[in-house]
């Protein structure tokens, strides 16, 4: 994905809930749209500070994993994203592991949790995990060609979506669920119909 592309189709959507509340690090770090009525901690979107290729190459090769050139190029511009209220998140660059809040709030989750510590075992080898939904737990997976999928947590049902690369899959999957939300971060619609099963 381009700087260009996030900024005008990510992020400067996201920008809409930002008078509900905002933290912006200068720095690629953004808290977006404070939700209140679902805690103090609660932001409608958060954007993480860039890491770079090499940090990336660095990173895989101390959990011995390969992340994908389209997944690597993103991180460069934001390390890992949540939307939505965490409904969906992006995988990034795990930098501390410090568990209080300020940091939590401040860090993605990891790309080694699902690829290497919580391996599904039906992911074939060359697939690889980058997003989580966290209503049903699917995950989104990248194949080796760049097309993405969406899969049930255990990845025994592989149709609840497809894409045919990461910048369509995120694209879309904005577009599609920043329609179910009003300007005051709360949902339209049951989850059932926000995240596409019925």
């Amino acid at each position: 994905m381009q700087r260009d592309m996030f900024e005008e189709r990510i992020l400067r959507p996201m920008m809409a809930w930002a008078h509900l509340g905002m933290v912006d690090d200068g720095d690629g770090m953004r808290l977006i749209g404070q939700i209140k009525h679902l805690g103090p901690l609660a932001y409608m979107h958060t954007t993480f500070r860039p890491v770079s290729s090499k940090q990336c190459v660095e990173y895989g090769r101390n959990y011995d994993i390969s992340i994908p050139r389209p997944i690597m190029e993103f991180l460069e511009i934001s390390n890992g994203l949540r939307m939505f209220s965490n409904d969906i998140s992006v995988s990034g660059v795990r930098q501390s592991y410090d568990r209080s809040d300020n940091v939590m709030l401040r860090m993605p989750y990891d790309l080694a949790d699902p690829n290497r510590l919580e391996r599904p075992a039906a992911l074939p080898e060359n697939h690889y995990i980058f997003a989580f939904y966290a209503w049903d737990g699917s995950r989104g997976v990248m194949r080796p060609d760049g097309s993405v999928y969406r899969a049930t947590r255990g990845l025994g049902d592989t149709s609840l979506g497809c894409w045919d690369t990461f910048d369509h899959w995120l694209l879309s999957e904005f577009e599609r669920v920043k329609a179910f939300f009003d300007l005051n971060g709360r949902p339209l619609a049951d989850d059932a119909v926000i995240y596409g099963f019925q």
